[in-house]
């Protein structure tokens, strides 16, 4: 009779062993004795662990991370998705095994042939030269389009041979909304900004103009003459100090507006009276970026206002 073997761990510094036993018998076949082998299997055991342990560590990595992360051999056949394929997609584990077919089928109509490339590349290149980095759409039952943002990376075993390749998605939808809301918030300060009748001008913190037509109109300048001009150039040179006295408020953070009368110098060296409203635009930090200012004429008030004085 062979009795299988069990693993024992034994007192002290952990040793296990793996241990054999089988009867011994006689001349009359009685047994008279067991035969025991130990086998010190303690290197074993500990490669067992640390395998278990890395491969805990891979899953957690892999099923808990927020972002679709995907498995693609040297074949190209995807042999693995993350969790987060069904938050992200809308569609099941069960469904995309289904169909292997699937995640080309979701890629929104405009992405696909970038995206079939992309993957066929992936596989020809043997991880060499396709372009790692891609962003495409993809399309969920319900009709809702997500932007995902693709990593991959080949990955080959310790001899060279190469294996497929890893990639990350990450659904970056929310990113591109507010970048599309803040195009869209540009496009229409530019709108007003350009089409204004006033003279508008964003001055930079150092003194450089961006204006419109209206103010390049009021000062018989082109919008490429002032672009190489700070407002001290076109500024009346008494007025100078007290342009800086109005504005000071609003970089020392006092104030939000600055509303005041300055002279600015025509192209043909006649004074032109303006009323100066300005407010200082900061960025997030609260770094001030540029002046917000609207000129509007007055030079025929205070002609008027002259006469009768």
């Amino acid at each position: 009779m062979f009795v299988p073997s069990r693993q024992y761990r034994v007192g002290g510094p952990s040793r296990y062993f793996d241990v054999t036993r089988s009867p011994l018998r006689g001349g009359a076949g009685e047994i008279i004795g067991v035969l025991c082998v130990w086998h010190d299997v303690t290197t074993f055991h500990t490669a067992v662990e640390e395998l278990r342990e890395a491969a805990e560590r891979c899953r957690a990595m892999s099923e808990y991370s927020f972002e679709w992360e995907a498995w693609q051999d040297a074949q190209g056949r995807i042999l693995y998705m993350s969790p987060s394929f069904s938050r992200i997609t809308g569609y099941s584990t069960p469904e995309f095994l289904a169909n292997p077919e699937l995640i080309s089928s979701i890629i929104h109509p405009d992405d696909r042939a970038r995206y079939d490339e992309h993957r066929h590349a992936t596989v020809i290149d043997c991880g060499a030269g396709a372009e790692p980095e891609m962003v495409f759409r993809v399309v969920r039952p319900d009709g809702e389009i997500r932007w995902i943002e693709h990593y991959c990376r080949g990955v080959f075993r310790g001899d060279g041979t190469f294996l497929g390749r890893r990639a990350s998605n990450r659904d970056i939808t929310e990113t591109r909304r507010a970048e599309e809301r803040l195009k869209a918030s540009e496009q229409k300060f530019r709108l007003v900004f350009e089409n204004s009748p006033l003279g508008k001008s964003m001055t930079t913190v150092d003194g450089h103009l961006e204006v419109n037509r209206a103010f390049c109109d009021l000062l018989g300048y082109s919008k490429e003459e002032l672009a190489n001009k700070s407002w001290r150039d076109i500024t009346h040179p008494d007025d100078i100090v007290a342009t800086e006295q109005a504005i000071a408020p609003l970089i020392a953070g006092t104030s939000t507006v600055a509303r005041f009368e300055k002279r600015y110098l025509h192209s043909s060296g006649r004074v032109v009276w303006a009323e100066v409203v300005t407010a200082l635009q900061r960025d997030s930090d609260g770094t001030p970026l540029f002046f917000i200012t609207t000129v509007s004429d007055i030079t025929g008030r205070r002609h008027e206002g002259s006469h009768l004085r």
